[in-house]
């Protein structure tokens, strides 16, 4: 793939790349959403004990924890196409700055460059510490 990092903006074959991307981790991820929700509503019958009754239940509280996270995934993709269609793709949300086309090529749902992620970062371990 074509590397774009000392560009001042993605081109629009860059565009379209990451669009058909987001796309697709879109249709996977709804789909393992409703995979996990369906999953953990599936009546689980007659359990023998109350062992496998609670095996069930730690189950279906893992399958609609993986489900949340799902969701989460989808709104964070959910505005990466948004801000597509708004000429702002690619920009970190907190600088302004290009976001690393490599970054992007790994996670094309994400809101902040390296630099402004760790700073972030940083800034909560802080605050971490001093509460």
């Amino acid at each position: 793939m074509p590397s774009n990092d000392d560009q001042d903006e993605l081109s629009p074959s860059d565009l379209r790349r990451f669009r058909k991307l987001l796309e697709e981790h879109k249709q996977e991820t709804i789909r393992r959403m409703k995979e996990h929700v369906a999953d953990a509503l599936v009546d689980s019958g007659r359990q023998a004990d109350e062992v496998d009754i609670a095996t069930v239940e730690q189950n279906q509280k893992l399958l609609l924890k993986l489900s949340n996270k799902e969701r989460k995934l989808l709104k964070l993709i959910d505005n990466a196409l948004n801000k597509m269609d708004r000429g702002e793709y690619g920009f970190c949300e907190g600088t302004g700055d290009l976001i690393n086309i490599r970054r992007l090529e790994a996670r094309p749902w994400v809101r902040y460059s390296v630099a402004y992620q760790e700073q972030l970062e940083r800034e909560r371990a802080l605050h971490a510490k001093n509460s």
